[in-house]
């Protein structure tokens, strides 16, 4: 197995315990955001930090990629390189305490170690440079109860003993440092800068960190993120001191460059520029990517190398792209050739497609004083579709126009909004800047991951090479151990990889050498080489690590993997497995030898297998066509002997079974979940239909689901081993509701019950005192508070409950007497009986204090009668008043008729109790009327009818009997016939004249009113025509059908 560690075999990593410590952060607290213009650290209320800061330094290698995870700490890194050593770096992070931070050093490039400084009352913010002569300055702020400014420590050993800190700048937040790795006047010059309280301060230090001077402060600096950066001017080298202030407003940065030609002592503004906008989000007055607070940092630095590019200065910053707030941010860098007097136009560095759904920020650099070759690493979301989570990306440029293409240097997402990691504040604290160090073959970059849920504090090599060391055969050495060394990708990595290796522990007597058959080093990727471990003499018999390092041509980047082995003198003993021991009819199975003691040579005999026999190690595919328990034997040899194993009836080999009885089960969210059955033997359970993901065995299965979804599981049964078919059983697990009680409005004892409404979804059930039918009842739950109780349930019978309260406040006493009933064309009245007077009363039908019943209509109708509030209540009282209604009497429309022909009147009402005809005095519901007494002319008849109320309705009608002589002629000429009548609405019309007749059809209902019509219709001999009126009302209708001298009429009927 490859492992990532250099401890010997015997070495027992001890696991770092986390006591309850907790540790008092000098920051503002997590809750308020007393200045969005500082960026200090800010802790959760209750974090614990782990002992020390740091867990046990290891390599984390995925994808055969190494990242170095040096500890636990609590954000912001800076990462420096000894330029006169390009294996000794120092990475130091925030850490809490008074310490402030935590720093790492290494000497081979690959073990890392803590050493810091003897700190104390200091507050984070930390950063380190490397002088020429390798002398290391490590700046972190300090003060007792604030900020003061920040101190400096030195260490000439790489960070593994310090001097005393002194301090260095004056100043109130975020502060940077640089030191001259240049041979010129200011060599070995130490910078600080840092956000003062008025503009920023500048402070150099030129005999080693022991003493500091102030420069005048640089303004405008209001903003954290001031910086610096040493370059050549001309020929000079380390002429230049550059520095950027950053002032303006959180969404709309002002960077202000300054020059220094006399070793920081002066400086001359050479321009100001506000190129960038809002980073991601604007929550409570700070940039934010998914709750993590950032900044438009101006990250500078200047090219020393003298190349073609020699003492340009390079600006890289994040800025949303598109501008705007809730936009996502880019990676830009820019150019000035002249100190920073004008720049070039903005390059987007991050090269992912769909730059505008992705986050890109964090951005940190670095210059390699000999390449001139600028590092850039930052914080990408381009791996995750919903974008919510990281990875740390980097390239590099030559030039400031020409990117290479972007690598991932962390090895694993993070989630972004890291809520156990510790930071507080809103947006949230989890760093503020990253670190970026570099020699001529490459850089490291220093980072804070979130991937285990805290500040990790990690490092990696950039550009890098992926590495495997694979064993080729087994993990014995008889004679030689034959090893697989890969380097099966790259990032950019062009230099050669040289491999070397040792073991642990040395032998007492012997020992191994190592055989490059095609040498020791790669140099074009991907490749790979192999590798001897060989034994000279009697070494012992035994377990050995093996180590293999890789190494760059400066001895980075330097990776190690690591293989145990055994070493065996004597002959080897048989052993072997079957994948399955119980298998079907007609399938196979797979042999693996677990023979020790290195054997050779193999010699198998399968009883009842197809093939029967077989040379190789790993024999696969022995085919048994038949039912029946089979033998199994493995004969293994090497140099020093033999040995035979036979297993009797091994292999049992079974019919399948059919597939077992299951149940599905279903459960609402937040209750027990019931575990899912089958009936059979040898039961297992999948997750998937192809059965390659076993999710458990027995009878019953408790799937460990929780979430809301529909489970399927696969169930087979098997016997001896022989798997049958599958069945499926569902385990559906409902979302539960989310009921809400809205808040309600108080209400008044003598208010009349009333709907309850706030409950949402709606559909659900009120309970509580006052509470009937989902209605409250102010009067019946009296005056007081009162809990009143919603439960919703859902289709699938999943329930939730929310409560609230309602207050009912005690209502002045109030009555209002009963009203008489009425009919609905009684006169409107003044409505009385409410006291006290002086009252206002209410309803259908009020005006003005006036009831009206023929505007109310008939029907129970509340009037309420209100009084002035007391205590916030209106008196009140109600009382229905009844409106009966009026018989429905409709005669219809006058009409006139033939004097031979009678008429009949109908005035039927559904609520009639009793009629009165006049003239005539008669009382039924409808009369038969005829000329009697009448004669031609007309007459007004006229019925008046009472309710059981005794509501009365009359109606009128103007009948008038006609002189009708011809018209019977006028029928007996059309030879008319009308069927069927009654119909469902439609007639046949039968004409047979003599002669030809132009006529106009008509039909009006019982109301007089015309339905129908149409004009002339040509009739000449026999003619059929059609009358449709099925669109009408059953009822009684008369045809009337005329010609220009005459007209007869005929009743019909609808009867559907």
């Amino acid at each position: 197995m490859i492992t990532n560690f250099t401890q010997t075999f015997k070495t027992i990593l001890a696991l770092v315990m986390l006591l309850p410590l907790t540790m008092l952060l000098k920051a503002q607290p997590a809750t308020s955001d007393k200045n969005v213009h500082h960026d200090p650290m800010v802790m959760q209320p209750g974090y614990l930090a782990p002992e020390g800061d740091a867990a046990m330094a290891q390599v984390v290698t995925i994808g055969d990629y190494d990242n170095f995870k040096l500890g636990v700490d609590f954000a912001e890194c800076s990462i420096a390189n000894n330029p006169k050593n390009p294996l000794q770096y120092y990475a130091v992070w925030n850490s809490t305490g008074s310490a402030g931070g935590k720093g790492y050093y290494t000497n081979d490039g690959f073990t890392w170690t803590a050493g810091n400084p003897t700190w104390n009352q200091m507050w984070g913010d930390v950063v380190v440079a490397y002088d020429s002569l390798g002398n290391l300055a490590y700046q972190n702020m300090y003060g007792a109860s604030t900020i003061q400014g920040v101190k400096v420590a030195m260490s000439s050993n790489n960070g593994q003993t310090w001097s005393t800190p002194v301090t260095a700048n004056p100043g109130v937040d975020k502060n940077w440092i640089a030191a001259d790795q240049t041979a010129g006047p200011f060599a070995n010059t130490i910078t600080g800068v840092m956000t003062a309280n008025s503009g920023g301060s500048v402070s150099r230090s030129t005999n080693n960190g022991v003493s500091w001077q102030s420069s005048p402060n640089l303004s405008p600096q209001n903003l954290p993120g001031m910086s610096v950066c040493i370059g050549p001017k001309g020929s000079t080298q380390g002429g230049a001191q550059y520095v950027v202030t950053n002032s303006g407003s959180s969404f709309n940065a002002n960077y202000t460059f300054f020059e220094s030609n006399d070793g920081g002592a002066t400086f001359q503004q050479r321009s100001s520029q506000m190129f960038a906008n809002t980073v991601g989000t604007q929550v409570n007055g700070r940039n934010a990517v998914l709750n993590m607070r950032t900044r438009p940092y101006p990250n500078i630095a200047a090219d020393n190398s003298y190349g073609p590019h020699r003492g340009r200065l390079y600006l890289v910053y994040a800025s949303n792209n598109p501008a705007g707030n809730a936009n996502k941010p880019d990676i830009f860098c820019r150019y000035s050739d002249n100190g920073g007097t004008t720049w070039s136009s903005a390059v987007v560095v991050n090269d992912d497609p769909n730059s505008a759904g992705n986050h890109n920020w964090f951005p940190a650099i670095w210059c390699e004083k000999n390449t001139g070759r600028l590092y850039i690493s930052w914080m990408d979301t381009r791996d995750c579709p919903t974008s919510d989570s990281a990875m740390i990306y980097a390239t590099y440029t030559d030039d400031g126009v020409n990117f290479a293409i972007n690598q991932q240097i962390s090895n694993k997402k993070m989630k972004i909004n890291c809520t156990s990691c510790g930071g507080g504040g809103t947006p949230m604290y989890l760093g503020d800047y990253n670190g970026v160090a570099a020699n001529e073959q490459g850089s490291m970059m220093a980072w804070t991951d979130f991937r285990d849920g805290n500040f990790g504090s990690y490092v990696s090599y950039f550009p890098d090479y992926a590495m495997r060391a694979t064993l080729v055969n087994n993990d014995t050495l008889i004679d030689s151990l034959a090893l697989s060394l890969e380097v099966p990708s790259v990032k950019l990595y062009t230099n050669t990889v040289e491999f070397s290796a040792s073991v642990e522990p040395v032998p007492t007597a012997g020992s191994f050498e190592f055989f490059f058959p095609d040498g020791n080093m790669l140099s074009s990727y991907p490749s790979s080489l192999e590798m001897f471990v060989v034994k000279q003499g009697a070494v012992p018999p035994g377990t050995y690590l093996l180590t293999v390092t890789a190494k760059g041509p400066n001895g980075s980047p330097i990776h190690k993997r690591t293989q145990f082995f055994k070493v065996v003198n004597s002959a080897p003993s048989a052993s072997f497995a079957a994948n399955n021991t119980g298998i079907c009819v007609g399938t196979t199975a797979d042999f693996t030898d677990q023979s020790s003691g290195a054997p050779n040579a193999w010699e198998w005999t399968f009883q009842g297998g197809q093939p029967s026999t077989s040379t190789q190690q790993n024999p696969t595919g022995i085919l048994y066509a038949a039912t029946g328990a089979y033998d199994v034997t493995l004969k293994v040899t090497n140099n020093y002997g033999t040995n035979t194993i036979t297993k009797t009836a091994y292999i049992t080999v079974s019919n399948p079974p059919a597939a077992p009885t299951t149940s599905d089960a279903s459960v609402c969210a937040g209750s027990a979940i019931p575990s899912l059955t089958a009936t059979g033997t040898e039961i297992r359970w999948y997750t998937d239909s192809n059965l390659s993901n076993q999710a458990g065995s027995g009878n019953t299965l408790n799937t460990g689901q929780t979430q809301p979804g529909s489970y399927t599981y696969y169930v087979t049964q098997s016997t001896v081993g022989c798997q049958g078919p599958s069945a499926t059983a569902t385990l559906t697990i409902h979302p539960k509701p989310v009921a809400t009680l809205a808040d309600f409005d108080s209400t008044c004892s003598a208010y009349p019950a009333f709907e309850l409404v706030n409950g949402t979804p709606s559909g659900g059930t009120y309970s509580g005192t006052g509470v009937l039918d989902n209605t409250f009842s102010p009067s019946t739950a009296g005056v007081g508070t009162h809990e009143i109780t919603y439960i919703y349930m859902d289709a699938n019978s999943c329930s939730d409950t929310a409560t609230n309260t309602i207050k009912v406040n005690e209502s002045p006493v109030t009555s209002l007497t009963a009203f008489n009933p009425l009919c609905a064309n009684a006169a409107a009245f003044a409505l009385t009986g409410g006291l006290p007077e002086g009252g206002t009363y209410a309803g259908t039908g009020v005006s003005n204090g006036m009831f009206d019943p023929a505007v109310a209509g008939a029907g129970d109708h509340i009037i309420s009668y209100t009084t002035a509030p007391v205590n916030g209540c209106d008196g009140y009282a109600e009382q229905v008043i009844t409106v009966y209604p009026l018989p429905v009497v409709d005669l219809g429309a006058d009409t006139s008729v033939c004097a031979n022909h009678t008429f009949t009147l109908d005035a039927s009402s559904a609520n009639a109790a009793s009629y009165l005809w006049a003239p005539g005095g008669a009382t039924s519901s409808s009369i038969v009327v005829d000329t009697t007494g009448i004669g031609i002319g007309s007459q007004t008849f006229t019925v008046t009818a009472t309710s059981d109320k005794n509501c009365v309705s009359t109606d009128e009608f103007v009948l008038s009997f006609k002189d009708c002589t011809g018209i019977d002629e006028f029928a007996k000429a059309l030879n008319l016939a009308i069927y069927p009548n009654p119909s469902k609405g439609v007639f046949v019309i039968e004409f047979n004249t003599q002669k030809p007749y132009s006529i106009d059809l008509s039909v009006a209902n019982a109301l007089g009113k015309q339905v129908y019509k149409d004009e002339k219709v040509n009739v000449n001999g026999s003619k059929r025509y059609i009358l449709d009126l099925a669109s009408q009302a059953d009822g009684v209708y008369v045809l009337y059908i005329k010609d220009a001298e005459s007209s007869v009429s005929r009743k019909i009927v609808i009867r559907k």
